[in-house]
């Protein structure tokens, strides 16, 4: 094992919650833009689809790990109920462009992800 992947793998172990979640954000990001690019290689479909599988497995992790506990308050069931949805938009674009190779559809899922990643950074920086 190449010291890189030693030390990603480490990262992983030992990293608290919160930086998981933003571990697989990036993740997501990086398999997603990965797609992109391979793309437009000439033996784009193996390493396309790989990436992609990914990005869509991270989405749904990520969706899994929500709260829905039924004694939230309601301004946090919101917030839930919207993430879920942007979860899901994301994944069915990953779907659209994995079947039928919509490149489009991929921007939307990696600014929705952007997104999300961005709110999740501001709200552990506010410590919330």
């Amino acid at each position: 094992m190449s010291n890189w992947k030693r030390f990603d793998q480490n990262e992983f172990v030992t990293s608290d919650p919160d930086s998981l979640t933003i571990l697989l954000y990036e993740r997501c990001l990086l398999f997603m833009k990965k797609a992109q690019k391979d793309f437009h290689s000439e033996d784009h479909k193996e390493s396309v689809l790989n990436a992609l599988d990914k990005a869509y497995r991270i989405v749904n992790e990520l969706s899994m790990q929500l709260n829905k506990d039924e004694a939230l308050p309601a301004s946090v069931k919101d917030v839930i109920q919207s993430m879920e949805q942007d979860y899901l938009t994301a994944a069915l674009c990953i779907e659209e462009a994995v079947h039928n190779g919509n490149l489009e559809k991929l921007d939307i899922a990696i600014l929705t992800i952007s997104n999300l990643l961005e709110a999740y950074r501001e709200v552990k920086r506010r410590g919330q």
